[in-house]
């Protein structure tokens, strides 16, 4: 004789069942977690600058190891760029304005890569970026990712450092403190800079 199922029995799921359903739950919830993490890291090196050495940089920090000469103008303007550079490539339009306001204000701007000379050229000369003079990044100058904007006195000493993509109100600072650091000071008064009262 065979037995008859209840409406409560036909409605609840078995114990086998239920485990069964509860494995698949865990399942998914570890493939979403799993989904998550990759994209999480697939955005976060999308939009870090890529890496070039370890060092930081501090302001006031002397800049060393480079034939640089910095006291032939009040500010220089050092770009730390790479030709296989995403934020580089996408920086270009803001660094030709920071040239051209770099000229406007009688600073050098000298651009450091970690390709060879001649490909280094090429690259600038394809981007327009009309600098002083061009050099071979090297990781003694402490820059940790590029693409990275150095502001630097007259005495060689960090004013101001960037890395990465600027956003618009960053790119107004770069400005600002270009302006700032290359403006002759008053008739009379003395250089009163933070970097040259930490040097006295």
């Amino acid at each position: 004789m065979d037995r008859l199922e209840t409406g409560t029995e036909r409605g609840r799921p078995r114990a086998g069942e239920r485990a069964r359903r509860g494995l698949e739950v865990a399942a998914n919830l570890v493939i979403l977690g799993l989904g998550a993490a990759l994209l999480w890291l697939f955005v976060h090196r999308q939009t870090s600058p890529e890496r070039t050495g370890s060092a930081a940089l501090a302001p006031g920090q002397a800049l060393q190891g480079y034939d640089i000469a910095w006291g032939e103008s009040r500010a220089t303007v050092v770009l730390a760029l790479s030709s296989e550079c995403r934020y580089c490539a996408a920086s270009v339009p803001f660094y030709r304005k920071l040239v051209a306001s770099a000229r406007a204000h009688g600073a050098a701007v000298v651009a450091l890569l970690p390709q060879e000379p001649a490909r280094a050229r090429s690259y600038l000369h394809d981007a327009a970026l009309e600098v002083t003079a061009v050099g071979m990044l090297r990781s003694g100058l402490g820059v940790s990712g590029v693409p990275t904007l150095l502001l630097v006195n007259q005495r060689g000493r960090l004013d101001h450092a960037w890395t990465g993509k600027l956003e618009p109100e960053q790119e107004a600072q770069v400005l600002d403190s270009l302006a700032r650091l290359a403006a002759p000071p008053p008739r009379g008064a003395t250089d009163v800079s933070p970097q040259t009262r930490e040097e006295e």
